[in-house]
């Protein structure tokens, strides 16, 4: 089990290689079942997405929901 300690470390060490991933829009510490996750906003889904994603979070569990394009205001 992953804790939100876990997670931030995640995302200050990768937090910029995910989002240089095509289709990604953002991602954060979220909350999956109860337990700390990261978060994966993507604008559309594929499995070959969800392999990459994989690849560059590891062992840490992540949910990817799919939110469309973000825009600044």
């Amino acid at each position: 089990m992953a804790a939100a300690k876990d997670i931030d470390e995640a995302l200050a060490i990768h937090g910029g290689e995910l989002l240089a991933v095509p289709g990604v829009e953002g991602a954060a510490r979220g909350e999956c079942r109860g337990t700390p996750c990261l978060k994966v906003y993507v604008g559309s889904e594929s499995p070959e997405l969800e392999e990459r994603l994989k690849a560059i979070i590891g062992h840490l569990p992540f949910i990817i929901e799919k939110s469309g394009s973000f825009q600044a205001y």
